[in-house]
């Protein structure tokens, strides 16, 4: 698999459309996103791969690649991308269930893991007039003052704002988000991730302890009026098939089941310490 460059990113994009509520994609052929793009061939590509620390794609024609050097490119390549981020695995998709059901035949070193996925969408026509904050809840914006505080749970919420952007810095610059609080401490947030144009993901978070009191709910309908200012319109809410959680916070604050779809975990980086052992 050859690594494109910027100035031909365009190469593949015809091949990428198909799966726009990804936002991931939108940002990394942007070049917002630091991910890496690979293809078979750079004249003409039949196989697209995309990566960008655990998430990962797939897209174009099976039989155009020969499994073990899909393997040795996993195993090679993707797993020193997946040490550079500090991440152990990569989450697959793809636009063809063929490529899954092609994978799980042909990459048993991987041990791949299939499992169901879920994508959510909201439209931003107008502001939320009536959020329900359940009592004893604050809901702030993420903002340069709320970093300069010191409060109970702030390295998590740093943490989080650093999984898509390369620092805190960047996140108040380029993304957007709310958190709550409970008597001082950090309750949840939801953050904006992926933003471009007028699309962006959600990411969300109930700290355990304030769990099944409605936070969520209200922290995402106070997001969504916030992405309304930031000039956003769709909102796409990912999560898995078993965090039935998530999606009942998903459809209770709004959001319309848009895809429903499978995904393939391969830890890659256990597959490529076998193969050093080998």
């Amino acid at each position: 698999m050859l690594l494109l460059t910027h100035q031909q990113y365009h190469l593949v994009e015809p091949q990428l459309q198909h799966m726009e509520h990804h936002s991931v994609l939108k940002t990394i052929l942007s070049e917002e996103t630091p991910g890496y793009i690979y293809v078979d061939s750079k004249k003409n590509p039949a196989v697209v791969f995309v990566q960008f620390k655990h998430r990962a794609f797939i897209s174009g024609d099976p039989d155009a690649l020969d499994p073990n050097d899909l393997i040795n490119f996993i195993q090679n390549t993707v797993s020193t991308n997946c040490l550079n981020a500090g991440v152990p695995l990569i989450r697959l998709s793809s636009d063809d269930p063929k490529w899954l059901d092609w994978i799980e035949t042909k990459l048993q070193p991987f041990n791949p893991i299939r499992t169901g996925y879920r994508c959510f969408r909201y439209q931003i026509d107008e502001i939320i007039e009536d959020i329900h904050i359940p009592q004893g809840f604050l809901i702030k914006p993420v903002d340069h003052a709320l970093i300069q505080t010191d409060f109970i749970g702030k390295d998590g919420l740093l943490e989080e704002m650093c999984s898509e952007r390369e620092s805190v810095i960047a996140f108040l610059a380029k993304s957007f988000g709310v958190v709550a609080f409970a008597e001082g401490q950090l309750a949840g947030w939801c953050l904006s991730e992926y933003n471009t144009k007028q699309q962006c993901e959600v990411g969300i978070a109930s700290l355990p302890p304030f769990q099944q009191q409605g936070l969520a709910t209200a922290m995402t309908q106070v997001f969504l009026n916030d992405a309304h200012h930031h000039g956003i319109r769709t909102v796409y809410w990912h999560c898995y098939e078993s965090n039935v959680a998530s999606q009942k916070t998903a459809l209770k604050a709004g959001f319309s089941l848009i895809s429903k779809e499978d995904v393939l975990i391969l830890y890659v980086n256990q597959a490529h310490e076998a193969g050093d052992k080998g």
